[in-house]
Order: C-alpha cells, then structure tokens, then sequence
C-alpha cells in the first residue's frame, strides 16, 4: 500500500508521479483500478505507465474501471438502489492502451520506414484474436504487416529486386484485411495512412520504382541507402532504355552499362552522364564513411543534394 496525495495541486501531481515510479520495479506486471480519484487522475497514470513500459519494461496487463456514475448521480443512488443491487458494470480499459501502442508504431512506421513495432504489435495483439475466431478475423491483417515489415528489412538493405513483388502483395493483400477491419473499427483510420503511402507507388515501371524508393529513403533519412537506390536505378534506366534490355540482375549487362556512364558513351543523354558524374562523389563519400581527403560533406549537404539528384532524374524520366 502506498499513501499518495489528492492530486489537487501541480507538485501532488508531481509527487504522485515519483511515488508511482519508484514502487513499479523492471518486469513487474501492472493491474490498474482508476475507479476512485479525481478525473486528472486517470490521464496521469496513463502516461505514467506509458513511461514505466518504456523505461523499466513492465507490462500492463489490465487497466479497469467502475463506473458507479452509469447507477445514476450519488443521491439517486442513495435514495433509490438498495445496497445489494449498487452493482456498476465494470469497464475494461486496456484495449485503449493497445491502440495507442498501435498508433505508435504505425507513426513510427510512417516517419522511419522502421516496421519492428508494427510486426511486434501483430504478433502480441492478433495471435488471440486469432485463436478467438478460429482464424477467421486477423490473418490477413497479420499477413499485410508481415510484407510491410519485408519491404522495411529490403529497403534498409537495398534489395532492389524485391522493392516491386512487396509493393504488389501489399497492395494486392490491403483490400482483403480492409474487411477485417471493419470488425476492429478503431484501427482502419491507422492503416488508411498506410494505405495511402502505399497506393503511390501503383503501376509505375522499374526506374519509377527506384525513383520512389529513393525519394521514401530521403523523406526517412536512409541517406546511405537512398545514394545507392538512385545510383543503381541510373545503371537499370541504360539496361532498359539505352540497351532495350530488361534483366536488371544480369552481372555482364550491367557492369557494361557502368562502363558506358564512366566513360561517358555517346548513347547516353548528356543529363544522365552529368548527374552520374555529380552522384558519384557524394555516395563515395558516404560508402567510405568519409575518410577521403578529396571531400568530407556534412550530413544536410549530403541529403540536399540527394534531393537535388531525385528531383533531376525524375524530372528527365518523366
């Protein structure tokens, strides 16, 4: 038992927080009743075990409250229920924390191209859902962020070939966990960003695909990653419009064409040269962790100029 304050100043407030803390130990699991306080009680220890999840590890297993108010005011209640039938429902509100996790994760999705939350999240939130329905709610939604965090791992990696397979399942596979949202309505305003992200990269060929998958690169700060996407989808626009040739992983075919961008073959529009030409100096300097004596370029050069270079090789391509 821990005395706390009423909370009717901002220091009790103050001082309610650091009691909660230091009696919540690491790996402790939480059961809360917020039934009595004062109403800024409950918004508080909200954030309070938000910040315990996050700095000590503990896991809320359930959050819940009585709702006597649902009874009628106090002086109905006194005046007209005997105390044997005072029974309030009970609510449980612990599903409100999962959807603020949820929202979490998929902002943070969304902002860093980081899908580990999410993929966490499905694995801990659906299994049950899962087992509830007999798999008839919750697989596709789990298949749908299964992609979502394979295209992640691909483009932190730069796994080119795999960019437009995981563009098609996802969009492919969104319609069909759309109607499973419709049973976990709080959730389809969530993924409907995802969705939205997503439905831009419809129908467009190889180059525009690079072209899109530097620019999510750029938007998240995967500079490193964003240098060699765009400087790979240069090599596959020669494969592809200068050589009319459409096996982008062919070793010779595109050794070859590097060699025609170096040296400079007359095929290959003046543009194209010039911007490879610039393109080189920037990504050498990241790939080489800036240890040349020839340029060391500060981080917002680095991503002003990848800007500068999408927007020129898009604008060209168009």
């Amino acid at each position: 038992m821990v005395d706390i304050p009423e909370g009717r100043t901002e220091n009790e407030l103050w001082e309610i927080f650091e009691k909660i803390i230091d009696v919540i130990n690491p790996q402790d699991e939480i059961y809360f009743d917020i039934t009595h306080s004062f109403r800024s009680l409950p918004f508080l220890i909200l954030i309070i075990l938000n910040y315990v999840r996050f700095l000590k590890g503990i896991e809320v297993n359930e959050i819940f409250y009585g709702a006597l108010e649902s009874l009628g005011t106090i002086k109905e209640i006194l005046k007209n229920i005997p105390v044997n039938e005072r029974i309030a429902p009970i609510f449980r509100l612990t599903p409100f924390i999962n959807l603020f996790d949820w929202t979490v994760a998929i902002e943070r999705f969304l902002q860093t191209g980081n899908a580990n939350m999410i993929s966490t999240l499905s694995n801990q939130e659906l299994k049950p859902l899962l087992i509830e329905t007999s798999g008839m709610i919750g697989g596709k939604l789990r298949k749908l962020i299964g992609v979502i965090k394979e295209f992640s791992e691909n483009v932190s990696t730069c796994r080119f070939p795999k960019f437009k397979k995981n563009i098609e399942s996802i969009i492919q596979i969104i319609p069909e966990a759309e109607s499973e949202l419709e049973k976990l309505k709080p959730f389809k305003p969530l993924f409907n960003e995802i969705k939205t992200q997503f439905y831009n990269f419809q129908n467009i060929d190889d180059i525009s695909i690079g072209i899109n998958i530097a620019k999510w690169c750029l938007e998240r700060d995967f500079i490193q990653q964003g240098y060699t996407i765009l400087r790979e989808t240069i090599i596959n626009y020669v494969i592809i419009k200068i050589l009319n040739k459409y096996d982008l992983k062919d070793r010779i075919t595109r050794e070859n064409s590097e060699k025609m961008l170096n040296t400079m073959d007359k095929e290959i529009p003046e543009e194209i040269i010039n911007l490879w030409r610039e393109i080189i100096e920037y990504r050498n300097d990241i790939n080489h962790a800036g240890l040349s004596e020839q340029n060391l370029h500060k981080y917002n050069d680095l991503k002003k100029k990848l800007k500068d270079f999408i927007l020129k090789f898009e604008n060209y391509n168009r």
